[in-house]
């Protein structure tokens, strides 16, 4: 079962410190190209790569409870998220030193790298790195790549905090649409 999930995460601020972000995730849909289900959500007091590695989790932790036999492909724009997960020289040698740096400092966002082995180590995985802000010369991957992106900041507008919010995007009007907003589970 192939699936390709677009993701992308933001936030108001640089570097390390802290403001208000968002992240969001769609699953391509092979069955009804028409229908762009996007999930988000804002998030307060946090990173820009955190929440990248974020809208990955989220939208893992939404197909595992499908089917835990899949092959997922994750389209980001996050260098950090895709060199950090796919180059040897970063997470296989950071878990190998009790999530030190080559400089011996702590791994940023040891949680998140945690969560995302979890919900990855039984389904087959990968990542695809595109460049953002319809940068990427695959049409395709800056067509999807733009509504996540729009849907962060849709979650970044409307603040609703502690809530998963899932959204209708219509191509036409290119507007976003709230189907559905639950609390956020731990």
């Amino acid at each position: 079962n192939q699936m390709i999930m677009y993701t992308d995460g933001g936030s108001y601020n640089n570097g390390d410190r802290k403001g208000d972000g968002s992240w969001a995730y769609l699953i391509v849909n092979e069955g009804d190209p028409n229908e762009i289900i996007v999930t988000c959500e804002f998030i307060q007091n946090t990173t820009n790569n955190r929440t990248e590695m974020m809208a990955v989790i989220e939208g893992l932790k939404y197909l595992n409870k499908f089917d835990d036999r899949m092959n997922v492909t994750v389209v980001s724009d996050s260098g950090y998220l895709v060199k950090g997960w796919t180059d040897p020289a970063y997470l296989e040698r950071w878990v190998a030193n009790g999530w030190r740096t080559s400089t011996n400092t702590p791994v940023q966002n040891q949680d998140l790298w945690e969560e995302l082995q979890r919900l990855s180590w039984h389904i087959g995985f990968n990542f695809i790195h595109i460049r953002g802000h319809n940068k990427d010369k695959r049409a395709e991957h800056a067509y999807w790549n733009d509504i996540v992106d729009r849907a962060c900041t849709w979650a970044l507008d409307n603040k609703m905090l502690g809530m998963v919010v899932t959204l209708s995007y219509d191509r036409n009007t290119k507007k976003f649409t709230p189907i559905s907003a639950k609390l956020k589970e731990n």
